[in-house]
């Protein structure tokens, strides 16, 4: 185990090791240790004479974590293992010294035994010294094997170690690594190991293995290739997937038919400053994405997602969330006791912002601090009828507001868009993810907002987006607008349409929601009449 802290902060954290460096580096960005740190060895239980380890020039976690890595593996040798500690009782100069010394172990000499009299045994039967190879066996044996032991132990250096006899002087140093070369971290995003496939599947694990690193040139990529014998990149598997955004995983990727998207995803992951890569973990955390298309379309619109890294936990954002409304100069104490988890939980819950061990994340297109209005009193919310809660009827779309399903609809119809509302059940089919992208922010407002929360939850409740299964019943029985593979259904308001793209199937996107605002659609609408001849949409 070691600790981290970070230089210009009062901040640390304690990390076991080994890990991949891409590990450590997401476990710091959790605890929020985002500069300039040191590492120090706290423990290591297999070679106590490493503690305290104490050098002149602080070790980078790269270095660290390469020794531990070394350490790791000489342990699964019991004689490299006791040749180390018994060289470490020097301590070493640098981290380079302590590093090179894991190598060339199996030079120093390593005996099964537990003291000086079982060391001369060892000595006399191996002929050890050349003055007692020629003595008669009746003086051999009087021979006092404790002080043959004592003589050789003292003539050659060694240690005894909990059962070993070691011979440290014997090690010659090996210059594996030093300041003119150095431990380096890798640089890469995304790292596959690769195969050409095989006619039999069987043998795949016998296959001719290339590594690709993105991000990667077209040569890079082409070369790959070749020494695979395919002619396109994307014509081999993966054995092996390691990602640097934990959140992508190769579930996520799915197969090398991705790697050109994957690869320009990773181009733009390595230019992006550290806070912003953090800011992309935490809103891929907070959408679970499943597929890459998704994880690619919020790289290319982080910029709609708020992040602030700062909070630890519900508490620190109601702390946060208080500061910033209230005036500048209220107590700033009672701020701080005002607030609490549960407090963060509900303001959290309201502005619809999420948690996550990065910081908190806003729903896309939304904010993390907005200031939250008082719900409809409960009368508003109910019909005249017994007080039951208000219902929304799902019908046909008109055949007028086909081509509003998509994105690319006319410039002026999309003026009186929202935004648009993409989600998904699942694997199994009762889950539900969803994914907010905003399109026009001055109509995204708390009535808007609220009115679009009723409507999907009202929809999950008892209806059309309760699962995948009531999704294709709901379908199959309802009358609908055919849109290609998909079925129109619309929602519609006092003040909004809401129109339903419905594709319920595995391995795609099963629902879009596309959002007007009425009063704007009705605009757009007198601007296309005067365009051209056409009747009027119905609302």
């Amino acid at each position: 185990m070691i600790y981290v802290s970070e230089k210009a902060a009062n901040r640390g954290s304690y990390i076991f090791l080994p890990k991949s460096m891409h590990e450590i580096r997401d476990e710091l960005d959790r605890e929020k240790i985002y500069g300039d740190v040191t590492g120090k060895l706290l423990s290591a239980e297999k070679f106590p004479e490493l503690l305290p380890m104490e050098f002149a020039e602080e070790p980078t976690l790269a270095e660290l974590n390469f020794l531990v890595e070394r350490l790791v593996e000489i342990s699964e040798d019991t004689e490299k293992l006791y040749a180390y500690r018994a060289l470490m009782r020097t301590p070493a100069a640098d981290i380079y010294e302590a590093i090179n010394r894991t190598y060339g172990l199996e030079g120093i000499p390593v005996y099964p035994c537990k003291d000086a009299a079982e060391y001369g045994e060892i000595v006399l039967d191996n002929d050890f010294l050349d003055e007692f190879a020629n003595l008669p066996d009746e003086i051999y044996n009087l021979l006092d094997r404790e002080k043959v032991g004592h003589i050789m132990q003292e003539s050659e250096g060694g240690v005894f170690m909990d059962g070993w006899y070691i011979i440290p002087s014997s090690y010659e140093p090996k210059i594996v690594y030093d300041r003119s070369n150095p431990i380096k971290e890798e640089s890469w995003v995304f790292r596959m190991e690769l195969a050409a496939v095989p006619e039999n599947p069987d043998d795949i694990s016998e296959a001719e293995t290339v590594f690709l690193t993105l991000p990667a040139t077209d040569e890079e990529m082409k070369n790959v290739a070749s020494q695979l014998g395919v002619n396109r990149i994307d014509e081999c598997v993966w054995l092996k997937f390691e990602t640097t955004i934990p959140q992508i995983t190769d579930d996520v990727v799915n197969s090398t038919e991705n790697i050109y998207p994957l690869n320009e995803m990773a181009e733009t992951i390595s230019g992006m400053p550290r806070s912003e890569v953090v800011k992309y973990k935490a809103v891929l955390e907070s959408e679970s994405p499943k597929y890459l298309d998704f994880a690619s379309s919020i790289l290319k619109s982080l910029d709609q997602y708020e992040f602030d890294g700062s909070v630890e936990n519900l508490s620190d954002y109601s702390v946060n969330y208080l500061a910033k409304m209230l005036p500048p100069d209220f107590d700033k104490e009672i701020i701080e006791i005002a607030g609490s988890i549960n407090l963060g939980r509900d303001i959290g819950a309201r502005n619809r912002a999420i948690f996550t061990e990065y910081g908190m994340v806003s729903r896309c297109g939304e904010h993390l601090y907005s200031m939250i209005e008082a719900k409809p009193s409960e009368d508003l919310m109910q019909t005249e009828k017994g007080g039951e809660t208000m219902k929304y009827e799902v019908k046909c779309a008109a055949e007028e507001h086909k081509t509003m399903f998509y994105s690319d609809c006319s410039p002026e119809l999309r003026e009186a868009c929202v935004g648009h509302l993409r989600m998904d059940f699942g694997r199994v089919g009762k889950e539900f993810y969803s994914t907010w992208w905003g399109n026009r922010p001055e109509l995204n407002d708390k009535t808007f907002r609220n009115e679009l929360d009723d409507v999907i939850n009202a929809l999950r409740k008892d209806g059309l987006l309760k699962s995948r299964s009531e999704m294709m019943k709901f379908c199959s029985e309802n009358s609908h607008l055919p849109l290609g593979e998909s079925r129109g259904f619309a929602v519609e308001t006092e003040q909004h349409l809401f129109l339903f793209r419905c594709k319920p199937q595995v391995g795609d996107y099963d629902c879009y929601c596309y959002c007007y605002n009425k009063q704007e659609l009705q605009m757009a609408q007198s601007q296309q009449q005067n365009q051209s001849s056409g009747p009027m949409m119905s609302m």
